[in-house]
């Protein structure tokens, strides 16, 4: 029911009007609209709230104008950015309101799938996870204490359920350590595995005792040693494919194993201007110093 006191009241001889100025604020009187967010009528007391316009909050921080009853949103986009209008929206990651500058929700959800991989979770930030045994939410992986293989995500709905398989994780060790498949993602998309094999006397004893594997490229100093970009993928098996001849001094090639046979050269050229060393090791599998 409508109340309108006998002050607010005016006599007015055409038409009725109801504007809805730049600021938000509200007009109400005698006379015929000049301006777009302006609605005339000519009945009594028609000139209430519910005829006129109200603001939405759009992207670039001005307004847009719609019906008293319709609605204004707030999107979600695939970029993680906010998409705000007049209007309604049918995404999962879209809300609806009908106040003026209802829109503003500057505290708007983030996304992030939850474990079934199907529902959405609203999170306070960009920050989604999900681990090998699809154990996912809002949050990092060390937030949430997670001691298994876990990815770090920050785009919208980014950790669903194959997002473990498209990751790269590596095996890491230690020297004299063992051999266990990293729990966080690889951030440089690459493995290596480095088998100090002049520090041993067999190449069991380098895989044994002289190992080290990791996130990134090899080691400074490291001369025998591979680099690969897929998932687990610096096993000792990857290392054996190939092997290792001087070429230099302090500098190794890589050998294909299955190709050069494990064997390396060694050559002295004698042009009668000088002698040169060409490369040399030895072909066993360990490198030498010729």
């Amino acid at each position: 029911m409508l109340v309108v006191s006998k002050r607010s009241l005016k006599q007015c001889e055409e038409e009725c009007f109801f504007r809805r100025l730049s600021d938000g604020r509200m007009e109400q009187g005698c006379g015929k609209c000049t301006e777009v967010d302006c609605r005339n009528c000519k009945q009594n007391f028609c000139n209430h709230i519910t005829i006129g316009v109200k603001h939405c909050w759009t992207n670039n921080g001005s307004t847009c104008s719609t019906g008293y009853y319709e609605n204004c949103f707030t999107e979600r986009t695939e970029s993680n950015e906010l998409n705000k209008g007049c209007g309604n929206c049918t995404s999962a990651t879209c809300k609806t309101c009908t106040e003026h500058r209802c829109n503003e929700e500057n505290k708007f959800p983030y996304y992030c799938f939850g474990s079934d991989g199907e529902s959405l979770l609203e999170c306070p930030n960009p920050d989604c996870y999900i681990d090998k045994d699809f154990n996912a939410g809002c949050g990092t992986c060390d937030e949430n204490k997670i001691n298994v293989s876990c990815v770090d995500c920050r785009d919208l709905k980014c950790n669903s359920r194959n997002k473990t398989n498209q990751t790269v994780f590596c095996f890491e060790r230690e020297e004299s350590g063992e051999e266990i498949v990293g729990q966080r993602q690889c951030d440089k998309e690459m493995c290596y595995i480095s088998v100090d094999i002049l520090k041993a006397k067999s190449e069991e004893t380098a895989f044994e005792k002289f190992t080290k594997q990791g996130c990134g490229n090899c080691p400074q100093n490291s001369i025998t040693c591979r680099t690969c970009n897929s998932k687990e993928c610096n096993t000792q098996q990857f290392f054996r494919e190939r092997h290792f001849c001087w070429i230099s001094k302090n500098a190794t090639e890589q050998c294909s194993v299955s190709e050069h046979k494990r064997i390396c050269y060694y050559a002295v050229i004698n042009d009668n201007i000088g002698i040169a060393v060409v490369s040399g090791n030895l072909g066993s599998g360990h490198l030498g110093s010729g």
